[in-house]
Order: C-alpha cells, then sequence, then structure tokens
C-alpha cells in the first residue's frame, strides 16, 4: 500500500509485514476503546514513522526514510498538535517493553519518554487508561499513605530494548532519548483519560540501547528523570549503552561560522539527569572531517577553529552513578569531559581506551572522578 496507515489501539495480536507507506501511525493522541496496538513489525518499508506512540510489540528488520519533503509534519501530540523536528524519519513516542532492534534508519531517531504510559513492573502487561474509573485503589497502603498515592497509577515502571539497529544521519544528532516534555506526556490525555494519572506518582526506567551503529551523528541522552511537580520522591532509572559504534561526521567550516564551528562535539552526550545509573561500555567513539564542502573560492580564507572533540559530555547531573567501561574514543581533546555535577554523583573511569589529548576533565564539579585501569 502506499500514503498513510494507521493502527489505533487494535490491540498487541497486530502482525503487520512486507508493507510500504509513506507514512506510519501508532496510537495516537485521540479517544479509544481498544487496548495499545503491539504485536509485530518486520521486512516493512516505511518512508516516514510520523508517530509511533505508546508502543508495546517487537519493531524488527524495516526500512525507514529517508523522509520525504511532502510529508504531514504534523501528529496530534499529547499537549496539542505538535510537527515533528526535521531530520527525524522516527518519532518514537512513548514505549513499554518494546524491542526495536535490526532496523535501518536513514535519518534521526526520536525516542521520548511517556510517563503516563506504564506498568506495575519492568515486565509486567501495560495499563489500560481506556478506563476512567481503573485501578481506584493501592496495594502498598503504607507507601500510599506517606507519599500521597491514590492507585497504582502511582508507582509507574517503563522499560525499552533498543538494539542492533543502524542509523544514518548526515551530521548532528542520529539518536535521541529524552523527557523535555515531561508534565506534557505525563497527565490524563485524549487516549488517556484516568483521573488518576494526574495524582503523584513516582517513576522506574529501565532503558537499554545496545549494539547500534550511528554514522554521520552522535547520542543525545537529554533529561533523564525530569524534575515535576507530582513527584514526591526522587525517580530511578537505569540507562546502558553498551557497544554502540558511533561515528561522528562534522564539516570543515570557515570564519562566517567560527562561533558555531567552535562548539563542543560530543560523540554520546548526556545531560540534565537525576538518579541515573548510567553504564556505558563497549563503545567505540570516532570523529570524521568532511572537507567535501569547503569550496575552492574560500580556499584562502581563515578556517574556524576546530570544534572541541569529546567522547562523553557529562553535564547536569544529581544523585546519580555514571560509569564509563571499556570504551574507545580514537581521537579528539578530551575522552570524557564532566560538567555541572553535584556532590552527590559518583562518575567512574574504568578500563577505557581514551586516544585523546586528555582522559578527561572536570568543570564545576564537586570532586574528580573514579580512576580504575
Amino acid at each position: 500500500m502506499n500514503g498513510q496507515l494507521k493502527l489505533n489501539y487494535i490491540g498487541s495480536l497486530v502482525y503487520v509485514h512486507h508493507v510500504y507507506a509513506s507514512d506510519l501511525r501508532v496510537n495516537e493522541n485521540v479517544k479509544r476503546d481498544g487496548t495499545n496496538t503491539g504485536g509485530l513489525f518486520h521486512d516493512n518499508k516505511f518512508a516516514f514513522v510520523g508517530q509511533i506512540r505508546h508502543f508495546v510489540g517487537e519493531f524488527m528488520q524495516n526500512e525507514i526514510g529517508p523522509r520525504p519533503q511532502t510529508v504531514i509534519q504534523e501528529y496530534a501530540a499529547d499537549t496539542g498538535v505538535a510537527k515533528v523536528p526535521p531530520g527525524v524519519v522516527f518519532n518514537f513516542d512513548g514505549f513499554h517493553t518494546a524491542d526495536v532492534h535490526h532496523n535501518k534508519f536513514f535519518g534521526q531517531v526520536d525516542i521520548k519518554l511517556h510517563g503516563h504510559n506504564h506498568a506495575d513492573c519492568f515486565v509486567c502487561p501495560i495499563h489500560n487508561h481506556d478506563d476512567e474509573a481503573g485501578f481506584p485503589g493501592h496495594d502498598h497502603a503504607a507507601l500510599a499513605e506517606d507519599l500521597g498515592f491514590r492507585s497504582r497509577h502511582s508507582v509507574r515502571y517503563v522499560s525499552l530494548l533498543f538494539r542492533d539497529n543502524e542509523i544514518r544521519v548526515p551530521e548532528g544528532i542520529g539518536l535521541r532519548y529524552n523527557d523535555r516534555n515531561h508534565a506534557g506526556d505525563d497527565r490524563t490525555a485524549n487516549s488517556e483519560p484516568n483521573e488518576y494519572l494526574n495524582d503523584r506518582h513516582l517513576h522506574f526506567q529501565d532503558i537499554t540501547i545496545r549494539n547500534n551503529r550511528i554514522i554521520g551523528g552522535s547520542i543525545q541522552i537529554d533529561v533523564f528523570n525530569a524534575a515535576d511537580e507530582n513527584h514526591p520522591v526522587q525517580n530511578r532509572g537505569i540507562l546502558r549503552l553498551w557497544d554502540n559504534h558511533i561515528e561522528v561526521h562534522y564539516e570543515l567550516r570557515f570564519a562566517p561560522t567560527a562561533q558555531q564551528a567552535s562548539k563542543p562535539l560530543p560523540g554520546i552526550h548526556v545531560r540534565v539527569v537525576d538518579g541515573l545509573e548510567l553504564v556505558a561500555r563497549g563503545n567505540t567513539i570516532r570523529f570524521v572531517e568532511d572537507k567535501s564542502g569547503d569550496p575552492e573560492s574560500l580556499a584562502g580564507q581563515a578556517a574556524a577553529p576546530k570544534p572541541e572533540l569529546r567522547g562523553f559530555t557529562l553535564e547536569q547531573a544529581d544523585a546519580s552513578n555514571l560509569s564509563l567501561a571499556g570504551n574507545v574514543v580514537e581521537s579528539g581533546r578530551f575522552g570524557a569531559y564532566a560538567q555541572k555535577f553535584t556532590e552527590s554523583v559518583r562518575w567512574i573511569l574504568r578500563g577505557n581506551d581514551f586516544r585523546t589529548e586528555e582522559n578527561w576533565r572536570a568543570k564545576d564539579t564537586q570532586h574528580p572522578p573514579e580512576e580504575e585501569p
């Protein structure tokens, strides 16, 4: 088929294979009378995935992108109509127990946490929020009394496995995991009308991003465990970045764009995290300078400074344990750069092969890393 394919709330036994569509939409933020769409998606070709939301299935061996210029950019976000950012071909808008593997993406992958899409444990079935009166009681009376919890929706678990994929972008970000609009993706919505979702609650995340090949761009973790007025205690989560191969491309620029060109360029960028157990292990990061775009007419102009190449940039962390172990950074200024850590952060460098000018640099942090051979 061609055109737009919509699969909204038709259950966990969907089987989609050998389909071509210019645009895929799954579990849009619309009023519903069924359970989340899940099942198995394999060997399909989607030019664009405008929204795959609250996904609970397996997505494997598909090809996504390049994104057509004429595609519909708007999608039904939880806070209203929104646009998929330029360059994104896979708008992964909420998940639980999802397994996304062995796909090829020609464009950026954007993964967003939706806190109101959750279960009672990391491998438990997803809650069905189309019932407004569902889950009125709480199994943990003492916890409920101490923290003001009213329902089982108050203790929220989500999990994701993103593995063995290939992502190709010209430059910039190849894969982003983000929680930048937490309150907007955490309350009642058209598809999630249960009133208890607006109550105080606690999150647990289990995220694994493993053995992916990212050519052209970086990995960015953009807010993990966002602050929110409905969080009476600290949320917790584990993020595994294991065995990813990252090749960051950048273009040599000239004086008119010197300020832009000199910004730090990380292979893996982790920013604004709270209550995080980060295990970054066995990743390989290399930087490739592309000079093909330099016109001969500018050959006599002064080149702008190279961007400051960093294997890892870790910034704005609180109450977290950040472990970098057995990673390889093939070139650049810093293997790891840490900035704005509170004294409650423990960061560990163990057995890394940083072929950089400096192994690490710390700025505005309370202490240096624990280094082990």
